[in-house]
C-alpha cells in the first residue's frame, strides 16, 4: 500500500480517539492531498473497516458526492436519523 493511503488511515484512526465523527476529506486536506482517487478510497476503506468501535458511513450533501467527499469515520455509538 502506498504511504499516502497509509498517512491518511493512520491519521483518520487518531483522530477517531478525539473525535466522533472524523472526514476522509477533510483528513486528506489536512494532510495536503487535495483529491484521492476512487480506488485509493475503496483501500483506505478495505483498512477502516477493521478499526474496533467505529463505522464507515457516507455522509452525503447531493446524491452524486464521491466517496472521497463523503467517507466518514464515525463512533459506533452514533446513529442517525433516516
Amino acid at each position: 500500500m502506498k504511504q499516502f493511503k497509509l498517512d491518511i488511515i493512520n491519521r483518520m484512526v487518531e483522530k477517531h480517539a478525539e473525535q466522533r465523527i472524523v472526514s476522509l476529506r477533510e483528513t486528506a486536506n489536512e494532510l495536503g492531498y487535495n483529491h484521492v482517487p476512487a480506488q485509493d478510497c475503496r483501500d483506505i476503506i478495505g483498512k477502516l473497516k477493521n478499526v474496533q468501535g467505529a463505522k464507515l458511513v457516507r455522509l452525503m450533501n447531493t446524491p452524486h458526492d464521491s466517496l472521497f467527499c463523503s467517507l466518514c469515520l464515525v463512533d459506533e455509538c452514533v446513529s442517525f436519523a433516516q
